[in-house]
């Protein structure tokens, strides 16, 4: 499991695997809060994962969940 820590491609692959519902490769809004719905505030989540959307399109491509992954984990 370390490694994982270690491996933004990783995690990113993996987050995608396990949120991206509609399996379009791009983590919008409602899937993050879907995804987060166990915590006690997924809007805040999903804001936080959205503050990496760099084209305004309230998704997050696979690059824009890299440099989140790269960052934040």
């Amino acid at each position: 499991m370390e490694a994982l820590n270690n491996n933004p491609e990783a995690k990113t692959q993996l987050f995608l695997a396990q949120s991206d519902i509609n399996n379009d490769n791009l983590i919008d809004r409602s899937e993050l809060i879907t995804y987060f719905n166990s915590s006690s505030n997924p809007e805040s989540i999903a804001d936080k994962f959205l503050s990496y959307d760099s084209n305004n399109d309230d998704a997050l491509n696979k690059n824009e969940l890299f440099n989140y992954m790269s960052n934040n984990t």
